[in-house]
């Protein structure tokens, strides 16, 4: 059995006496020690299922319900904030349910919920697919953003399918904070992120996910092959200066007070020399529904004053036929 200790050393918040596992077998060994050692009344835990922010998910059953457990051993404040968050949307529509995290252990129990794999999703995917799809997602947010919380990791593999499409379930709040929280540019999964989140602005508030919603639709229509794939985040910025033209993002820049570094600017095209429609894969043509492009350009509208909110995407004409 891990000993009281152990488990301590990973929940101390003073970053000098903080011992780290960086080796990913060694760490997976330690929670799945942890996880057998755990001893809850009415909770049983299976195989691990899953990896989210900041921890390790497991298939587990709790007086007899199916669950996922979810089992956060290195950030103490991370595991604080991801209970406050799901208390807070818990009865959002399709948005993953929290069970019970009244617990003296690092652990926070959900519904458990079967989903296609997103291999299997993408190759499957349909015009009516799509719009089951992106419903539900942009319900649920417009649901939480008027809770006050934002996901900040919106991304097809953040969504639960069910087999029959009955059930869409937007999962993993990690990275999700309260709309009063100081909102960070540098979180979530970087090729989803806004343009004002990658040029460094911080009132972005909702709308980096509208934009995430957008990307979504994008990474159906280009195979995964974003037209702005990149390592990092300066290089993933010039490939859109590319597509959006160099004066729109200073400019941008400027009304957002944000200060582009001059070494990133001076890699900047001076014209416009692609577009995303370039991008799109050949065997996507069915998918290239003039209104889901309309709907997916009103997501992706560069300056985020102007993107719809989820609610108003909602009343999009897609959605209506």
């Amino acid at each position: 059995m891990i000993s009281n200790e152990k488990v301590a050393l990973f929940f101390t918040s003073n970053v000098n006496n903080k011992q780290k596992i960086n080796s990913k077998i060694m760490r997976d060994e330690f929670v799945d020690d942890f996880v057998d050692s755990l001893e809850i009344d009415g909770l049983e835990i299976y195989d691990r299922i899953g990896y989210g922010n900041f921890g390790s998910v497991f298939l587990g059953c709790y007086h007899d319900q199916d669950v996922a457990v979810k089992v956060m051993l290195d950030n103490e404040n991370a595991l604080r904030h991801e209970k406050s968050i799901l208390q807070k949307i818990k009865g959002c529509k399709n948005a993953i349910r929290i069970i019970d995290a009244d617990f003296p252990y690092p652990i926070i129990l959900m519904e458990y919920k079967e989903s296609i794999p997103e291999s299997a999703l993408v190759s499957e995917m349909n015009l009516e697919k799509i719009k089951i799809i992106l419903k539900s997602i942009l319900e649920c947010l417009a649901e939480v953003h008027e809770c006050g919380v934002v996901h900040q990791d919106v991304k097809l593999s953040n969504i639960l399918v069910s087999d029959d499409f009955s059930e869409v379930t937007l999962t993993d709040w990690g990275c999700a904070h309260f709309l009063t929280d100081n909102l960070t540019p540098f979180i979530g999964s970087r090729l989803y992120r806004s343009p004002e989140m990658l040029i460094g602005a911080k009132n972005y508030r909702e709308k980096g996910d509208i934009w995430a919603v957008g990307v979504i639709i994008l990474n159906l229509l280009t195979n995964g092959n974003l037209p702005w794939n990149a390592t990092n985040d300066a290089k993933q910025l010039v490939e859109m200066v590319k597509i959006y033209g160099k004066e729109k993002i200073l400019a941008y820049a400027e009304r957002l007070e944000v200060k582009i570094r001059p070494n990133i600017m001076e890699m900047f095209d001076d014209s416009i020399s692609k577009s995303i429609e370039e991008s799109f894969a050949e065997n996507k043509k069915e998918l290239q529904d003039e209104l889901l492009l309309d709907l997916m350009n009103k997501l992706l509208t560069f300056d985020m004053n102007e993107r719809p909110t989820a609610r108003q995407a909602l009343q999009h004409q897609f959605f209506q036929v």
